[in-house]
């Protein structure tokens, strides 16, 4: 069966100057693909808006994070990496 993945990444400067680079991926089955897109749009906190942890309450990220944490997916969080470092250079398992 085929997979369908979501990839988010973050980029944060460090109080010295230096940066680190964090690439999250999320893999499902994709006949799974539906139940999760609709999971996710019940988090936002209305029909139009987007769903970002950056931007939510306490309350919206512990709903969020208890949302995903019930989800069947692989997950792979690869960090720190180096803002040099090519995509082709990453494996996901």
């Amino acid at each position: 069966m085929s997979s369908a993945a979501w990839l988010d990444e973050s980029m944060r400067q460090r109080p010295d100057r230096s940066g680190i680079y964090v690439l999250a991926a999320a893999v499902i089955q994709t006949g799974e693909v539906e139940m999760v897109r609709f999971d996710a749009a019940r988090l936002a906190p209305t029909s139009r808006a987007r769903v970002h942890y950056r931007d939510a309450t306490d309350g919206e990220r512990r709903k969020m994070i208890q949302a995903v944490a019930s989800m069947t997916a692989a997950v792979q969080l690869l960090a720190p990496l180096t803002p040099t470092l090519r995509m082709s250079e990453i494996e996901l398992h």
